[in-house]
């Protein structure tokens, strides 16, 4: 009797040693999944970014003035937390001198901003600060690159840059740089008047 309760004592502590083995294969399992999820995540999101803008300059998606301004856009490099993008200044896109006209370009500056963000961290922010210095024109007919680039990320802001240069010399025709912040919904507070 004595010898077969040893022996299942040990039984025991083999089992508990084994599922204890089996806990820890979960464990990596997990880990290795969760590793893989956000690399695809890495992956997914700069697509979805690049569709997203690509849709605007098609149409299928967004308001007028974003489409029209973003009419022909085409992508060339899409990564977490960066966008390159070519576009061929159009007559619609233009000023009365046939120059990219400002609106545009800033129009343009906005959404690959707000794209670039979604590159990284998946939503799309509202801009809370806004500034483009401009440098030089661009004339219909002319194709230029647009970088945006992620910068950084402090809770609730992001701040981004976008690069605009005429493709043929390099020339920066515009920087614009953004500070952009998640959109929620909160209730109004009730008037103290």
């Amino acid at each position: 009797m004595f010898l077969h309760f040893t022996n299942t004592k040990s039984k025991v502590k083999s089992r508990r040693k084994k599922l204890r083995n089996l806990d820890r294969s979960r464990d990596s399992l997990r880990r290795q999944e969760d590793i893989t999820s956000m690399e695809r995540e890495d992956k997914i999101l700069p697509i979805k970014a690049k569709k997203w803008i690509e849709a605007l300059g098609k149409k299928v998606v967004g308001f007028e003035i974003e489409t029209r301004c973003l009419e022909g856009i085409r992508a060339t490099k899409a990564e977490k937390g960066l966008l390159r993008f070519s576009i061929t200044v159009t007559k619609d896109m233009s000023d009365k001198e046939g120059n990219w006209h400002m609106g545009a370009i800033a129009t343009i500056i906005d959404n690959l901003g707000a794209a670039a963000i979604g590159s990284s961290l998946g939503e799309v922010k509202a801009s809370v600060c806004f500034d483009i210095s401009y440098f030089s024109a661009a004339k219909v007919g002319e194709e230029v690159e647009i970088e945006a680039k992620l910068l950084e990320n402090r809770d609730k802001f992001s701040s981004v840059t976008v690069e605009v240069k005429r493709k043929d010399d390099g020339k920066l025709i515009a920087l614009g740089k953004q500070w952009m912040s998640s959109v929620t919904r909160t209730e109004a507070h009730p008037s103290k008047l």
